[in-house]
């Protein structure tokens, strides 16, 4: 599975996400006193035991909403037990419930994936400039060489700096050699 695909599947399941939300919402209003207010103890903090059956319930109600939402999103139209198909190269087909389970991670979690696979393109993409330009620079190495006999840049640098130490060693050449370029 590619980059692609993963930052489509990331966005296909924060867009699920937002939409389940809102139905649990929705949901919640309708039913305030059983899902939308917690149960807290005598010292008004909230009771984990006493609110599990209320937790629960929202996660039910919140994985139902996804899975209706994403039914809607099955190849061949409304499917609860279809499959969900995407990719570039090498299509992938993912079961809508379980598409539906990974959507329950919420938006903000799958903004973050979103937020990571988009660095790793930018990172990929800096790799590839970079790769063009040392070709390009090979290129016009090769080039260079090419038209000074053979000798890269490095070759002939590295032979000026072989005569300017030998003139800086031997004074008598100093005038004889003095501007010129090898």
């Amino acid at each position: 599975m590619s980059i692609e695909d993963i930052t489509a599947l990331s966005t296909l399941l924060v867009a699920i996400g937002l939409a389940s939300e809102r139905l649990v919402t929705i949901v919640k209003t309708f039913l305030p006193e059983h899902l939308a207010k917690e149960r807290k103890s005598d010292k008004e903090v909230v009771d984990p035991v006493e609110d599990r059956m209320r937790r629960i319930g929202v996660l039910l109600i919140a994985y139902l909403a996804a899975w209706i939402t994403t039914s809607f999103l099955a190849s061949g139209g409304f499917d609860p037990f279809g499959e969900i198909v995407f990719g570039s190269e090498n299509s992938t087909s993912i079961p809508v419930f379980l598409i539906a389970f990974l959507s329950m991670g919420g938006s903000a979690f799958w903004s973050n994936i979103i937020g990571y696979t988009s660095a790793i393109k930018d990172i990929r993409k800096q790799q590839k400039e970079i790769q063009e330009r040392e070709n390009y620079d090979l290129k016009e190495e090769k080039k260079i060489s090419a038209l000074s006999g053979g000798k890269t840049i490095k070759e002939r640098l590295g032979i000026q700096a072989d005569l300017t130490s030998l003139i800086n060693q031997q004074p008598s050449f100093k005038g004889k050699l003095k501007g010129r370029i090898v």
